[in-house]
């Protein structure tokens, strides 16, 4: 009996166009691999990793910087920094309210393959409050007045 050996490697798939080396980004745990919606009014950052040719996350090369470039600088920041363990992610905010098609590229001095892709800067729709449309009022029919309030009791004298 031959021992199971999965298709997979724990959290992605291994991509079948994967080069020796090639640079990818995280968020939340989750590979980026299409365009990123961003809201105008957040900063968001991405882990940068470093894959061999198996697909599965390696350390990078010790001394190994990182630099990012963007298409259109006037609309969105890229900056490469580190989160609180120190490992190296490239950080997004928005410059103006709206903008797609922005691309980036992340590069590093070990020679990796350069990780690119694009950002759609949105605005941001989600919900914040709750609240009540007062100007289109539901009917749901009529009903008959409640019966007034019993008057109180007077309290005798004495």
């Amino acid at each position: 009996m031959t021992a199971f050996k999965p298709y997979w490697r724990w959290p992605w798939r291994k991509p079948p166009h994967l080069a020796p080396r090639q640079l990818l980004l995280a968020h939340k745990g989750r590979i980026v691999t299409m365009n990123i919606q961003l809201p105008n009014d957040e900063i968001v950052g991405y882990h940068i990793l470093a894959l061999d040719a198996e697909g599965d996350v390696v350390n990078a090369p010790a001394g190994d910087a990182y630099a990012v470039k963007v298409s259109d600088p006037a609309s969105l920041n890229a900056v490469i920094t580190t989160d609180v363990r120190g490992a190296p992610i490239v950080k997004f905010n928005a410059l103006v309210a709206t903008a797609s098609g922005i691309t980036f590229e992340v590069s590093d001095t070990a020679g990796e393959k350069v990780f690119d892709g694009a950002v759609d800067i949105v605005v941001d729709t989600r919900p914040v409050a709750v609240g009540l449309d007062l100007t289109n009022p539901l009917d749901f029919g009529t009903q008959d007045a409640p019966p007034a309030a019993p008057a109180a009791a007077a309290k005798p004298a004495g």
